[in-house]
């Protein structure tokens, strides 16, 4: 079946929100969960908390994004397609990540 474009777009966005908890945060603290101590130093620590933290904060959002995209499709069909463009698309999740990980580096 035909996925629109923003959704598609959306729901890869989500997924690499969620590879990168998987990979960057969720991965590395399985032995430090373990063994009660972290080895990777403190630089690797801020970088999973930051990375974790945003993408958690952008999967959400993302989730969010593909339910508005659809209720606009639904509501109005006849502008959607030249109310969600493929920019605009680009701009919102540029914006999304830049908007998570600003708020977990304050």
């Amino acid at each position: 079946r035909h996925i629109a474009m923003a959704t598609r777009a959306f729901l890869i966005n989500l997924s690499v929100s969620d590879l990168c908890v998987g990979i960057i945060a969720c991965a590395p603290s399985s032995y430090p969960a373990w063994t009660g101590r972290w080895p990777y130093g403190d630089i690797w620590c801020q970088i999973s908390g930051i990375v974790h933290g945003s993408s958690v904060t952008v999967s959400i959002w993302s989730i969010s994004l593909v339910s508005i995209d659809r209720f606009c499709a639904v509501t109005w069909p006849m502008r959607y397609n030249t109310m969600v463009t493929r920019c605009r698309c680009a701009m919102i999740i540029a914006g999304l990540w830049l908007c998570a990980s600003v708020s977990f580096l304050a």
